[in-house]
């Protein structure tokens, strides 16, 4: 089962901060990592990818895995020029207060 990016944002009320062209990708899996060298080879085509890292690299990883969407936890924002990458890549990043463990369930219980 999938569910669209701004679907899954809307239903747990996380906060759409960036790359609103990207709001109808589908999340097909969740993942999470912090390492952006591993998350760079493993993290799958579709995926929510649950994360501390808020930086333009993070959104160039998202590109390059073709990542339905970033999901940014406890409360973190983009920095400006990741968001500016976002926006301009259609890269949806999403943000939540929860900490990355819960996030994960929360979005893998609506796949």
């Amino acid at each position: 089962m999938a569910i669209q990016v701004f679907e899954a944002a809307n239903t747990l009320g996380f906060t759409f901060i960036a790359g609103g062209g990207g709001s109808v990708k589908e999340i097909q899996s969740v993942y999470t990592c912090d390492m952006l060298g591993h998350a760079l080879g493993a993290l799958p085509r579709g995926a929510a990818w649950v994360t501390i890292q808020r930086h333009v690299n993070a959104v160039a990883v998202a590109m390059q895995a073709e990542a339905a969407c970033i999901v940014l936890v406890e409360g973190l924002a983009l920095y400006d020029d990741a968001k500016a990458a976002a926006e301009r890549e259609n890269v949806a990043v999403l943000s939540t207060t929860l900490p990355a463990a819960e996030a994960v369930v929360a979005l893998s219980r609506l796949l």
